[in-house]
């Protein structure tokens, strides 16, 4: 998988399209299959799966095994020898920016973007100057670099349609504590059992019939100093982490400072399918089916989309 991304630095190909690059890396079969599918076909256990790896799905992309597509379902197996910028790696992206010599206007927000006979024109705002200044600024070429539907930016009604993107939401609970690891009770083993500072879940209590866990990770961070008892730990979950909760798991009095931030962590990366007449419409579908009921067959999924197509095709032509 690795080699094929090393070829993006090669070659001298170009793409009109993101399906034409996918289709270039052999990633089409990937990314239109469920990585739990996929991985059985190619003879890895469920339990492995269902057990294991899905861990690694949810910590990373929020997502379950049966539900992410497979090229990101193998991305979360590639963090071996993962390593980070000495002080942040937001360092390597202002050097992108230095280096380019280009002029930088922080603290300053697109509003509007127009276009015409000369180029394009952007309103907009200095939300730290005295009564959010704005103005109009004139380029020959604009490329929007964001998230199209998180922009707020008002674009013309001439631009081509842009797919809504469905994000998954979590909750980020940060919060320091005197307690050196959770509560063994909470896990159902019994009092004085080591219990690990880094903890995953997966979904297959759920699949059998049982509740959701109440977490997707959990991890202590650091500890606040060499010479004091206590810790920062970071809990991944798809509902807010109540107070009580924190103190039914690290012990009442023992939980100081908390922290809490939603955050949409990843875009819905579900089995992707073919682009069809109707545009939008049969995405739309299959986020809404296999976000709602996951039980659902891909294939009956794709037939639905396929009948979408010929109504629609049939509506045309009359």
């Amino acid at each position: 998988m690795v080699s094929k991304y090393v070829t993006l630095y090669s070659t001298t190909h170009g793409w009109s399209s993101v399906e034409q690059m996918s289709a270039m890396l052999n990633f089409t079969e990937l990314t239109r299959t469920v990585a739990a599918t996929y991985l059985l076909s190619q003879g890895v256990g469920a339990d492995f799966i269902y057990q294991f790896l899905e861990a690694l799905t949810r910590a990373n992309y929020g997502q379950d095994m049966d539900k992410i597509h497979a090229l990101e379902g193998l991305a979360s197996l590639a963090a071996g020898g993962a390593v980070t910028a000495v002080g942040g790696n937001f360092q390597i992206f202002a050097a992108f920016l230095d280096r380019s010599n280009a002029t930088v206007h922080l603290n300053t927000t697109v509003t509007r973007l127009q276009k015409d006979r000369n180029g394009w024109k952007l309103d907009v705002e200095d939300t730290q100057a005295p009564g959010n200044f704005r103005t109009t600024k004139s380029f020959d070429a604009v490329i929007v670099a964001a998230p199209h539907n998180s922009t707020n930016i008002s674009f013309p009604s001439s631009s081509a349609e842009v797919c809504p993107v469905p994000y998954v939401h979590l909750h980020v609970t940060l919060f320091a504590t005197t307690s050196p690891s959770p509560s063994p009770a909470y896990f159902n083993v019994t009092d004085g059992s080591s219990i690990s500072r880094s903890i995953f879940t997966s979904a297959e209590g759920r699949r059998h019939g049982g509740p959701d866990p109440d977490f997707n990770s959990m991890g202590y961070l650091q500890q606040v100093s060499p010479d004091r008892e206590e810790w920062v730990v970071k809990i991944f979950s798809k509902k807010r982490i109540e107070d009580d909760w924190l103190e039914g798991i690290f012990g009442k009095g023992k939980v100081g400072w908390v922290l809490r931030h939603e955050v949409g962590v990843s875009n819905l990366l579900l089995p992707m399918v073919d682009k069809v007449a109707v545009g939008c419409l049969p995405r739309l579908i299959a986020y809404h089916e296999l976000f709602t009921n996951g039980t659902r067959r891909w294939s009956l999924l794709r037939q639905r989309l396929r009948n979408v197509r010929e109504s629609f095709q049939l509506a045309h032509s009359r």
